[in-house]
C-alpha cells in the first residue's frame, strides 16, 4: 500500500501564485505584493513565499530586481 504525501506549503503558495499571473490578476509588468503580504494572505511564512516566488523565477514568470521587488515577466512558464 502507497503512503500518501501531503502537498508541501510552498507547492500551494506556487499554485497560487501561479493562477494569479495566468489568469492575468497580476499582469505582465506589474509589481507582485511584498514577501510579508503575500505571507499574510496565503497564512504561511515569508521563506514559504520565498520557494514560491523562486520557483515562479525559474520558470520564467517572475523577476526579482534588486531594491525594486518582484515583477511579472510573462504570464506562461517557459517550456523546456
Amino acid at each position: 500500500m502507497r503512503s500518501l504525501r501531503r502537498h508541501p506549503l510552498s507547492e500551494q503558495a506556487t499554485e497560487q501564485m501561479l493562477c494569479l499571473v495566468t489568469s492575468g490578476e497580476w499582469a505582465v509588468g506589474a509589481k507582485i505584493p511584498s514577501e510579508m503580504a503575500l505571507a499574510a494572505e496565503f497564512g504561511v511564512g515569508r521563506s514559504t513565499v520565498r520557494e514560491a516566488i523562486r520557483e515562479l523565477t525559474g520558470k520564467g514568470l517572475l523577476e526579482s530586481r534588486h531594491g525594486s521587488g518582484v515583477y511579472v515577466v510573462r504570464d506562461e512558464p517557459l517550456v523546456a
